[in-house]
Parts: C-alpha cells; sequence; structure tokens
C-alpha cells in the first residue's frame, strides 16, 4: 500500500498536460508559535507550486513542522497536498482529483493518505481574486499508534486567493474531512488565514494563522485544537 501511494503522488507531480501559463512557486520559512497540544515555538517551512489556465488547474502543497515539546519530544508534522482541477471550455465548474498524506507525531498519526474526486465551482475567477468551493470523498489508509483503518471519507473545501496589488496579498483556506460512517464523530479540519507583503520582487514577509481541529486524537492526552501563529519570510521562484 506504501508503495502504491508513493507511485500515485510521483505521477500527479510529474504528469501535467501541454499548457503555456507559468508556474506560481513560492517558498516559505518561518518561526511559530503554537497553542493547543504544546505552548513551543516551532520551525516551519511551507513550499507551493500552483499554475492556473484555461481548462486545468494545477496546485501543490508541502507543509513541514519541527520542534520540541516540554518532555523534549520531538514533534514532527508533515501534510503533502496536490490537486489537479479539469475545466471544461473555461467554466466556472471544475472536476478535480486530490491526493494528500499528513503525518502528525503530535496526535500519533503515522500516516493518513487519502485519494478520490471532487467536483467544484468558481465563484469569482480573476487573475487578481480566486474564489472556489468543493466537496468529493477520498479512499483513506489511516495509520496510527493505535490501529490500522481503511475508509471512505468526506471532504468539503473553500479557498480565497485575492492580491490586492502587486505589494499585498491574502490567502483563506479551510477544508473539513471525516469518515463517512461517523460523520460527526470521527472528523478533522484545517483552516488557514494568511497575508503577505512584498519587500522586494522576490521576497515577502508573511503573517499565517494556522487552526488544526482533530476531533478524535489518538494519543489520550492530546489536546483537539492546536492554534499555530507564523512570521517569516516567502521566497518566490
Amino acid at each position: 500500500m506504501k508503495h502504491f501511494w508513493c507511485s500515485v503522488c510521483v505521477a500527479i507531480i510529474f504528469w501535467a498536460p501541454v499548457v503555456e501559463a507559468a508556474w506560481d512557486n513560492e517558498a516559505s520559512l518561518g518561526l511559530n508559535y503554537r497553542s493547543g497540544n504544546t505552548e513551543k515555538s516551532l520551525y516551519k517551512i511551507n513550499i507551493k507550486s500552483e499554475k492556473y489556465t484555461t481548462d486545468h488547474d494545477w496546485l501543490h502543497s508541502l507543509y513541514a513542522e519541527q520542534g520540541m515539546t516540554e518532555a523534549l519530544q520531538t514533534e514532527g508534522l508533515v501534510r503533502f497536498k496536490s490537486e489537479y482541477r479539469f475545466r471544461a471550455d473555461a467554466q466556472p465548474y471544475y472536476a478535480s482529483i486530490v491526493v494528500q498524506g499528513l503525518h502528525d507525531a503530535i496526535r500519533g498519526v503515522k500516516l493518513r493518505a487519502q485519494l478520490g474526486p471532487s467536483y467544484g465551482y468558481y465563484f469569482v475567477q480573476s487573475d487578481p481574486l480566486k474564489v472556489d468551493a468543493s466537496v468529493g470523498l477520498n479512499a483513506t489508509d489511516e495509520r496510527t499508534i493505535l490501529s490500522h483503518e481503511l475508509y471512505l471519507a468526506y471532504r468539503l473545501a473553500g479557498n480565497v486567493n485575492w492580491k490586492f496589488n502587486h505589494h499585498a496579498s491574502l490567502y483563506v483556506n479551510g477544508e473539513i474531512s471525516g469518515n463517512v460512517e461517523e460523520p460527526a464523530q470521527d472528523f478533522q479540519s484545517l483552516v488557514v488565514i494568511g497575508m503577505k507583503s512584498a519587500i522586494t520582487d522576490t521576497v515577502a514577509l508573511h503573517a499565517e494563522v494556522r487552526n488544526d481541529y482533530d476531533h478524535q486524537p489518538d494519543k489520550v492526552d492530546a489536546k483537539k485544537n492546536d492554534l499555530l501563529v507564523t512570521v517569516g519570510l516567502t521566497y518566490d521562484f
């Protein structure tokens, strides 16, 4: 199963239709402060790569945290996501395939890998402002410190990307996902709100608030909600 998910991720990243639009790539580094499962500061890296064309959109991201708890136990969190969207004849409706994975040492998740289709709609789709929402189902392979489960998960997501001008921008991303057999008990959510202010053509100062919620964490002493505040630098390449 592990080799299958690795193959899918590699295929999603490196296979793409021939389009003329340029990739929008950025890498962010920051010093974080978390409240919830730990009150210590952490370091993070966040890499994004996106391309929007008339008929196809590609959105990739890799997010990682590293730090120490009060008990000097290493914390590690890695979150990967890749999405391909197809829009026939530049319509606001789109169909997509989503691959995502999570490793969260704080909550006892060794690996939560998900693959599935989604259907979404662009409420606003312009160069400075994009607003969309989607709904989908994911085949889920979840390995935790307590169990190994295979189940079908629902997924609801929404995104706002707003470039005020050449120097400032705002982004809001929200997602909720859960087991279809226990939709109100076994679910997780993530909300990210951030702003960027350009310092040079390629370097920007960013501030971000990230709220990560797990309704049933596998570690007994883990809290359900984590709030993370980040200030750092972003490099566009």
